[in-house]
């Protein structure tokens, strides 16, 4: 149970910080490419002014739309024109004259291919004054991640030319890739680390609750095995003074047949919270000398068998839904002795809710993925919807006046709850108010 505990802590806690690793990461890389981002685009808006004054100075624009701009000079651009000396090694210029006219570019010729993916993508996508945008081109099966600005120079109509200033931003690009790699492993180990250390601490810090709960079921178990003795001693004495009851004054027999009650009721619930204190004593798992196969179907025969007298008593009807039942083998591997009180817990608690009249209907089969099905289902008086999720807890009772007049401890569902958990079983109800409760248990065989 505590382990099951500390695994769940461990998740909960692991969940919060890979929680926190995720934005942490998230939040260290989207801002890492914000910086690059606003970088390029500042050092290439940067380009701007230092266009706008060749433009000035040299008329840099003033072609006729008709007329092609005069033919490259080697490594100077346009000739008498502009030089492009300010643009970096990883920067290029691209200018789309007048409509119809042919752009104007720092590429040299050994780019040609470039400067015509440039063209098609301003062409198709053409970018707003100010507007930046990265594309990856690929050029002699090299493919390059390139940032695309449009300049926005001041004085200049957009009709007379549209300058773009391009750069390389492929190593910026491939940064990033192994940021986002090498970040996602830091949080992947940082995440491992930190759910082993907190697995660790989560042990730590159980210490002192595993020991008070140990003790306290040591308490509980040697408290119950003190009890039995005197109890079953004083049970013995007043069955001595009942073969005498006879005798005594009315008042006196009363008296007697409440001891008898009471003391009867004791010592079922002290063999249950024994029950209980030997059974979270012992491992999660049934132990390998403690299972057994035999069959669930023939013993819910002879439960049923035994039980029918108190049902009789009661004045309600038990049946095993299919009789043929004993005659088709439900092999099962397990407790014998636990499956055994599991149903005589579920069958004795349905006589005790179902009044004189009423039915018990208990039926045992075998269902896909070698799991066995018992279901007991009464027409009782049901239980409040707002009670089910609490029913097998301990001391748990609806009607604490009615439990106390059936001899009910509040213990049963609880123990039948625990040996559904110890086969690794499912354990549900269903109940409506007066008119009956289902319980249905699961059992896998292994």
């Amino acid at each position: 149970m505590f382990e099951k505990t500390r695994r769940k802590l461990t998740l909960f806690y692991g969940g919060i910080a890979a929680l926190l690793l995720l934005v942490m990461v998230f939040f260290f890389y989207f801002s890492l490419s914000f910086v690059i981002t606003a970088n390029v685009k500042a050092s290439l808006q940067s380009l701007t002014a230092k266009i706008g004054h060749e433009s000035r100075e040299h008329h840099f624009f003033d072609w006729e739309p008709d007329k092609p701009p005069p033919p490259p000079d080697k490594g100077k651009g346009r000739k008498g024109r502009v030089d492009w000396d300010f643009l970096q090694p990883t920067q290029f210029a691209f200018v789309r004259g007048p409509a119809g006219g042919p752009p104007i570019t720092s590429l040299g010729e050994s780019q040609v291919q470039l400067a015509q993916k440039v063209n098609d993508f301003v062409s198709q996508q053409p970018l707003e004054p100010g507007e930046m945008e990265q594309i990856q081109i690929t050029v002699d099966s090299t493919t390059k991640t390139y940032a695309i600005f449009r300049a926005q120079i001041d004085g200049m109509d957009p009709s007379d030319a549209i300058v773009y200033f391009g750069a390389d931003i492929t190593s910026m690009d491939q940064l990033l890739d192994q940021m986002q790699l090498l970040l996602t492993i830091t949080a992947v180990l940082l995440l491992g680390l930190g759910t082993a250390a907190g697995y660790f601490f989560a042990g730590r810090a159980m210490v002192p609750i595993t020991q008070a709960y140990k003790r306290q079921k040591e308490f509980t178990a040697d408290a119950s095995h003190e009890l039995r003795t005197p109890l079953s001693v004083m049970l013995s004495s007043t069955e001595i003074l009942a073969e005498k009851k006879e005798s005594l004054p009315p008042f006196h027999q009363t008296v007697l047949t409440g001891m008898m009650d009471e003391i009867t009721r004791m010592i079922r619930m002290v063999e249950n919270l024994l029950s209980l204190a030997r059974s979270e004593t012992d491992a999660a798992e049934l132990p390998h000398d403690e299972q057994e196969h035999f069959d669930v179907g023939q013993m819910a025969w002879e439960v049923c068998t035994q039980m029918h007298g108190s049902a009789a008593q009661k004045g309600v009807q038990l049946t095993l839904a299919d009789e043929k039942t004993t005659l088709v083998p439900l092999p099962f591997h397990g407790n014998k002795d636990q499956i055994r009180q599991l149903l005589y817990i579920l069958i004795d608690n349905a006589i005790k809710y179902t009044d004189s009249g009423g039915f018990i209907t208990v039926s045992v089969t075998a269902v896909k993925y070698k799991k066995i099905k018992i279901v007991v289902k009464d027409t009782g008086c049901g239980i409040p919807e707002e009670d089910l999720p609490f029913i097998f807890e301990r001391f748990y009772r609806i009607d604490k006046g009615r439990s106390r007049a059936t001899g009910g401890t509040g213990l049963g569902l609880s123990i039948a709850a625990q040996i559904v958990a110890k086969h690794k079983g499912k354990i549900s109800v269903e109940s409506k108010l007066q008119k009956g409760t289902t319980f249905t248990v699961l059992l896998k065989d292994h």
